[in-house]
């Protein structure tokens, strides 16, 4: 049976089972309390406990098999993949499974997400994994991706149709995070989503790159079924004054956290929605790297009631100059800032 292991970068690499059993009938060790194994395994990462703790006694590897772990699998292990995942001893205890640049396609994802042994996977990365419609669709259709929480689908090229399975699928109903950074969507593709039932517990959700523009920005905001999110990322995004109006008039958005609008087309009138937005008012981070603001906008942040709760703010490349970096930091409204980025500048308060 195979065994797989991370090395020190976290990368999959084959131990046999055999080698567990003879290393383990080797060493004799004196027991420890099974809780104090346990506690001790908590403070360890993935790798550590799957290359050396298995291997010290058959007592600390029964506490090994107790844990959940994580796993990123190389891609120079590719052709090992379907070996690795058939390990049912060891994947059925996997919670995160990195397959990040995976060259795996759509018939790669199609057989990975037909294996039993993922039925316990809370986080898949599946960046870059060249996917596209067929393989999204044979995701989504999946029983054994039910406890999936996070997933990372970005520079994969699903385009609309595999946003169609997306948003009909039921069968990730504990999706939280969702990551679809440069998959190819266009503006009809975020229409969809954001008119998908099955998406309603998402808390995260990254469109960076993609084709969102103000009509997108309005769906978003105008979603019943994404009053959850938390965090949401705009960047290339194409989002401009008026979409920036609708989401930040839109009460559905009142619990986000963190927005990223970076490389947009946003303006000092711009921040001046933002900074008075009566539904902004949890907003802890905001990004607006690549904007076209100066002084005037940074002034109208600075003034907003809203941003009380703000701890990180990012600047960069807006050319504020040191007046407007200043009036930021004097700013009573910016007691909870700790970090404010502005060019040339970047400051840890």
């Amino acid at each position: 049976m195979l065994v797989t292991c991370l090395n020190e970068q976290h990368e999959v690499k084959d131990v046999s089972m055999s080698k567990i059993q003879q290393t383990t009938n080797q060493h004799t060790t004196h027991h420890l309390p099974y809780e104090m194994i346990v506690e001790i395994l908590h403070y360890l990462q993935s790798g550590e406990i799957l290359k050396q703790c298995c291997l010290v006694n058959r007592q600390w590897q029964s506490c090994c098999f107790m844990l959940p772990l994580r796993v990123k699998i190389a891609p120079r292990l590719n052709h090992k993949l379907g070996e690795i995942i058939a390990d049912n001893r060891w994947m059925k205890k996997v919670c995160d499974l990195d397959l990040s640049f995976h060259p795996l396609g759509d018939e790669g994802i199609s057989s990975l997400v037909q294996s039993r042994v993922l039925s316990n996977l809370q986080h898949l990365n599946l960046h870059r994994s060249r996917m596209r419609t067929e393989g999204i669709r044979a995701l989504c259709q999946s029983r054994y991706l039910m406890n999936i929480k996070s997933l990372n689908l970005s520079g994969c090229d699903i385009g609309l149709e595999g946003i169609k399975s997306l948003a009909s699928s039921t069968n990730l109903p504990n999706l939280e995070t969702l990551n679809l950074c440069d998959c190819s969507l266009n503006c009809e593709s975020i229409r969809i989503l954001s008119r998908s039932p099955p998406l309603a517990n998402l808390t995260h959700l990254n469109l960076r790159n993609c084709t969102v523009g103000d009509d997108g920005a309005r769906y978003i905001a105008s979603s019943p079924y994404l009053n959850q999110l938390k965090v949401l990322d705009f960047t290339f995004s194409n989002v401009g004054f008026n979409g920036l109006r609708e989401l930040m008039e839109s009460r559905n958005l009142s619990n986000l956290e963190s927005l990223d609008l970076s490389h947009c087309e946003i303006t000092n009138e711009g921040c001046k929605l933002i900074a008075n937005s009566p539904f902004m008012l949890r907003l802890q981070h905001l990004n607006l790297t690549f904007s076209k603001i100066g002084c005037q906008g940074v002034k109208y942040i600075g003034e907003g009631s809203s941003m009380s709760l703000l701890q990180s703010l990012d600047l960069t490349f807006c050319k504020i100059g040191r007046e407007g970096k200043q009036f930021i930091q004097q700013s009573p409204f910016m007691n909870n800032l700790q970090v404010l980025k502005c060019y040339p500048l970047s400051n840890n308060l």
